[in-house]
């Protein structure tokens, strides 16, 4: 019945689709632009100042806002799942990002990149994580998603460790009066999902604003744990319920742009993460658990140029985060559920000065002063009932409470960039941070890039970086016996990165890019399990190295896409003595990672229709599960299957049957195989991956 259902949907939705053509009001030139956008569209992350990809003394991939839109992209975490080096893992709360090898493990999601929004960190300081779900920014409002792998401490300091995520949002000017979306759709079969984004903006004469929010229910229920889990007996008549996302998001910019008094820029972002969690490994298909976060980050900048040579920016940042009010962690007791309370806030001051002597050079030296302010987590017990001289709702803290904390980083960095010729240029950057905890630091970044003929290039580049502990890496205390617990000893992890990149042909036609990569990082974090309890310790020393390939062609209307990425990782245990490491005498290969990813993408744009159709195919290799569930598997190592996923959109084109601005009418089928696919997990269960959904979406300009 579930399945008639689901192709009678389809089938009025298609024909919709057809209908819609006959009320066009123009035509369009619908060839696609994208190459041609990649071509011309000057990235900011690698510099700090606009540079083409090919000039840019980086490894850098970009989305655009028409790939995000023909592909279906609902969030920033759905189109980084495209890049290759890149591997996500949805455990249906958080993206947890892994790096040419290295991920972030149990509980660290992504810490091992640095997400900013328009040049300007929205990391949540107590774990060093950051949200790359609906909750993030409402994806209607991004003009293009710029990620470079590889080191960025160098420009962006502490914890710009394996890689930086730059999301550049659309101006005012670009949306000149506003885009209201609306989505609504069915999850793992037959859950309803809906919600909605605005973008405002406009420009007018010395000033540029954009606004813009979103608020969305997603219902995940009815996922099992995968059978090849260690602990799938335990679980294998439970399904998760209850599984609702209601995230919410704001995010805000306004420019005043004055020749001669300069640029001043105000903006910010808040966000609401309300999660229920079933998945988690402290409360695993509880069906009560709700992981509600609250964060916030706002800056203000001034940029001035003092003459043609001589430029410089000034920059004030606050952030703040901590769990909201109706943050409820379930760990299966009968007596009490787990109230956590910390909290940061942050407070950031920089400032750049550039300078240009001659055409050929251009000199950056520039400061920033990071204060954060941590209280470290605490757990409480709020009992469920009456409990001897307890009454239902009375709390008492869990091991006490363990204070405040105070970190302090002082950095200074310079960026030289020589072009003795217009196709030759050679970079050196070099960061000095001073950290109150963890003392001096010196990283540096090199690069040679070289074009040639046909708009040919080619890259050699070197750099390092480093990522200080989290909070709860250093703090965390468990909820259970047996829980996770932090180590106040934990030293800072450290990276070094070769990378040689050979672009032999760039033009409008066809795009070829082929990258060798080699990383070596050292004191990786990682918690893991030993004896009782699961502790976090420099666990090892990673030896990465692989190749990344980008091939991009267009013909006629078809657009096709190809990426491929290919690595070997490899650890060498650094445990202190009293640690347990039998476990790992003969194991070489990284957990979590696959050797090979790729990602395929055909898009064909169907002019007499006024559509476009979009097919994508994502291939992942398999992978061991984590160190966890390794031990909880007696010892024994298993890999977690590959699996091949297929999306499908269909969108309109130059529909402009309502007035004022084009009216895009979208649907996505992700996963429309149905296939039953795998993620690696923690606490002795594996991550069911994400069934078929299905979205519609209608997108208004005005």
């Amino acid at each position: 019945m579930r399945g008639s259902n689901i192709f009678l949907v389809l089938l009025l939705i298609l024909t919709g689709f057809l209908i819609l053509p006959l009320l066009a009001q123009d035509t369009r030139d619908f060839e696609n632009m994208s190459l041609e956008e990649l071509l011309q569209v000057k990235v900011v992350t690698a510099t700090k100042r606009p540079l083409k990809i090919a000039e840019a003394p980086s490894i850098v991939r970009v989305i655009t806002a028409r790939e995000i839109a023909q592909r279906g992209y609902g969030s920033v975490g759905e189109a980084l799942q495209s890049v290759p080096g890149l591997y996500l893992i949805n455990d249906h709360l958080n993206y947890n990002i892994g790096v040419r090898g290295v991920s972030g493990g149990l509980r660290g999601w992504n810490q091992v990149v640095r997400v900013l929004i328009d040049d300007q960190p929205v990391v949540f300081k107590s774990n060093n994580t950051n949200f790359l779900g609906y909750e993030l920014i409402p994806i209607t409002a991004v003009e293009r998603i710029e990620v470079v792998l590889g080191p960025g401490s160098t420009l962006y300091g502490p914890n710009s460790y394996l890689g930086v995520v730059n999301i550049i949002t659309k101006s005012g000017e670009k949306v000149d009066n506003g885009i209201l979306s609306i989505s609504t759709g069915t999850q793992n079969g037959a859950n309803s999902s809906y919600g909605g984004d605005i973008v405002l903006g406009k420009n007018i004469q010395f000033v540029d604003f954009m606004f813009t929010a979103s608020s969305y229910y997603l219902d995940e229920s009815g996922l099992r744990v995968p059978s090849i889990s260690p602990l799938y007996n335990n679980y294998k008549f439970i399904e998760s319920r209850n599984d609702i996302n209601e995230p919410t998001s704001f995010y805000g910019r306004l420019a005043f742009n004055h020749e001669k008094l300069g640029k001043l820029i105000l903006n910010g972002n808040y966000l609401n993460f309300n999660d229920h969690a079933e998945f988690q490994d402290w409360g695993i298909l509880t069906h009560q658990n709700q992981v509600a976060l609250s964060n916030y980050n706002a800056f203000v900048k001034y940029q001035n140029e003092i003459q043609k040579t001589l430029s410089f920016y000034l920059k004030y940042g606050i952030s703040e985060g901590k769990p909201a009010e109706d943050d409820h962690l379930e760990i299966e007791n009968e007596l009490f559920w787990i109230k956590r309370d910390f909290n940061y806030q942050s407070n950031e001051i920089a400032c750049q000065l550039e300078y240009y002597p001659t055409r050929e050079i251009s000199l950056s030296l520039g400061s920033d002063y990071i204060i954060d302010k941590h209280r470290k987590p605490t757990f409480w017990s709020v009992y469920k009932q009456d409990y001897e001289n307890y009454n239902a709702g009375d709390s008492i803290a869990m091991f006490g409470e363990n204070g405040d904390t105070t970190f302090k980083c002082f950095g200074l960095y310079t960026q030289v960039i020589y072009k003795p010729t217009d196709n030759l240029s050679l970079t050196e950057g070099l960061i000095y941070n001073n950290h109150d905890v963890y003392g001096d630091f010196f990283n540096t970044r090199m690069g040679i890039v070289h074009e040639f003929y046909d708009r040919g290039y080619w890259k050699l580049l070197y750099g390092t970086s480093f990522k200080v502990p989290s909070v709860m890496q250093l703090f965390t205390t468990p909820m259970y016996p047996g829980g996770v617990i932090g180590n106040p000893e934990l030293e800072p992890e450290k990276t070094k990165t070769f990378d040689f990149e050979f672009s032999p042909v760039n033009t409008q036609e066809l795009m070829v890019s082929t990258n060798a990569f080699y990383n070596m990082v050292d004191k990786k974090i990682q918690f893991i399990h030993d004896g009782a309890y699961t502790k976090s310790y420099n666990m090892n020393n990673i030896r990465a190295y692989g190749a990344e390939a980008e091939i991009r062609w267009f013909f006629n209307n078809f657009t096709c896409y190809w990426n491929f990425a290919y690595q070997q990782s490899h650890f060498k245990l650094d445990l202190p003595e009293d640690a347990d490491d039998n476990l790992y005498a003969d194991q070489k290969r990284t957990f979590q990672y696959p050797n090979v990813t790729s990602n395929t993408v055909i898009n064909y744009a169907v002019p007499q229709l006024f559509l476009n159709l979009n097919l994508e195919h994502r291939y992942v290799g398999s992978r061991y599960s984590s160190q966890q569930n390794v031990a909880l598997n007696g010892g024994l190592f298993y890999e977690v299957p590959a699996y091949q996923v297929f999306n499908f959109t269909i969108s309109t084109v130059g529909i402009n049957w309502i007035p004022l601005g084009e009216t895009i009418l979208s649907l996505s089928i992700k996963n429309f195989t149905d296939v039953e696919y795998v993620e690696p997990g923690y606490s002795g269960i594996d991550i069911p991956g994400s069934p078929r959904s299905l979205v519609l979406k209608l997108t208004k300009e005005f």
